[in-house]
């Protein structure tokens, strides 16, 4: 069982709530036989995304063996990911009967009730088995069934003091105002008058969702850390601490140990190294034109798709991604002590499907607005073809770098242009 005690996270905007900032500490413990991990791969910055074996990974180096290749080592502050499986990830839908548990920090969990008491709800999850989460470190929990895409109805405020449980009301939402009992199998007991605690059931009182208050921003792990994806959306944070001889464990927070099964990883994606994502960034100035003068227009989604599901190219799944619709220029200014940038292009899988096929040109600028200096060529991609990674581009700090996501051959038609994994990063010194 997962012990999860996380300060939470103070919300910041009128929706609730504002998931920022990650997770203080939780062990979470790997028992993997010693080919547990099988072939991963292994992206760096120092080389192209390869397959790999891990043989072993500590608080500062992993260990593979690549190919007939000797076995070899690189810095986690060089590492970018490990990708255990590329297919999209499959996030639970309405049909499913699942909740959806926001923790504070940004982590997120998916699986139903079991049981409860005073402190704390237990959850049964397909990622994670057991997972057991204190009150005071759930920032909200999601009723998919009920939702049915009308999240951002869950308004609440900047200085919410307590907590907000929403119920549908014929073609509305009703915010009720009160305090947090404790969740059940099925529903949940919430005190809204001076009468007491009343329970409303999930499905027969059509509840969306449960926003808690009285949260803090909890504090980052120092040095390296990574954020564990898994299959089904679910993603823990923390750092790595050892794995040798088949045995992997990541430091998330205090509690006990956990087994997790290597199938259901994602992704293993790490922060806190020589590179800094542009979605982690300030935003940039976002210039989007329309095809047509008074068009429609989507504006900048970071790390999720435009259509809000996560990002995912060819079939490729991108943890961090800055999603446009053409055409958009995004103006970045280059950080103090970063020396080059990297991405992949391409469009966005959602609309793979749909009868007229996206197609998109993006290029890279220097210097500011149309008018800056291509840098290497314009590249063309269109819906379902695998993106194309645009890597090692030089750069120098304080200058202006503009991402252009413009027409192509298919007009503005399905143009949901993906950036993915788009960093900066720098050379050892």
């Amino acid at each position: 069982m997962l012990q999860i005690s996380l300060p939470r996270a103070l919300l910041s905007s009128s929706h609730c709530p504002s998931l920022a900032g990650l997770g203080s500490l939780l062990v979470v413990l790997l028992l993997l036989s010693s080919t547990g991990f099988g072939q991963v791969k292994v992206r760096t910055l120092d080389q192209s995304p390869f397959e790999a074996r891990v043989l072993g990974i500590d608080s500062s180096t992993l260990s593979y063996k690549s190919g007939a290749a000797s076995p070899q080592s690189v810095e986690l502050s060089r590492l970018v990911s490990l990708t255990f499986d590329e297919k999209p990830i499959r996030i639970p839908s309405s049909r499913s009967g699942l909740l959806q548990f926001d923790i504070a920090g940004g982590d997120r969990l998916y699986g139903e009730i079991i049981d409860s008491n005073d402190d704390e709800v237990r959850v049964s999850t397909q990622a994670l088995g057991p997972v057991s989460i204190a009150y005071e470190h759930l920032s909200r929990v999601l009723v998919l069934r009920n939702l049915r895409g009308r999240e951002s109805q869950l308004v609440g405020s900047a200085d919410q003091e307590r907590d907000l449980l929403f119920v549908e009301s014929r073609d509305s939402v009703d915010r009720v105002v009160g305090d947090l009992g404790r969740f059940k199998k099925g529903g949940v007991d919430f005190q809204w008058n001076e009468q007491g605690e009343s329970p409303f059931d999930f499905k027969a009182d059509k509840v969306l969702a449960i926003c808690l208050s009285d949260v803090e921003p909890p504090a980052r792990p120092k040095g390296v850390y990574a954020v564990a994806w898994f299959q089904d959306g679910s993603r823990l944070t923390g750092a790595i601490r050892v794995a040798s001889n088949g045995a992997f464990s990541m430091q998330f927070g205090v509690g006990k140990n956990l087994t997790l099964k290597p199938e259901a990883l994602q992704q293993l994606s790490f922060r806190g190294g020589d590179f800094v994502y542009l979605s982690d960034l300030k935003l940039p100035i976002v210039k989007e034109t329309p095809y047509l003068e008074g068009g429609l227009t989507y504006g900048l989604s970071l790390d999720r798709g435009l259509g809000g599901a996560p990002v995912s190219v060819g079939r490729v799944f991108f943890e961090k991604a800055l999603a446009v619709h053409s055409r958009t220029h995004l103006t970045y200014r280059v950080p103090k002590g970063y020396d080059y940038f990297a991405c992949a292009v391409g469009i966005d899988e959602s609309v793979a499907k749909r009868s007229v096929k996206g197609a998109v040109t993006f290029r890279v600028r220097k210097g500011g607005g149309g008018d800056g200096v291509l840098i290497g060529k314009a590249v063309t991609r269109r819906a379902g073809e695998p993106a194309v990674w645009l890597e090692k581009i030089a750069v120098k700090p304080a200058e202006l770098l503009v991402l252009e996501a413009d027409f192509a051959d298919r007009a503005h038609f399905n143009g949901w242009a993906v950036w993915g994994s788009p960093m900066f990063w720098k050379t050892r010194r």
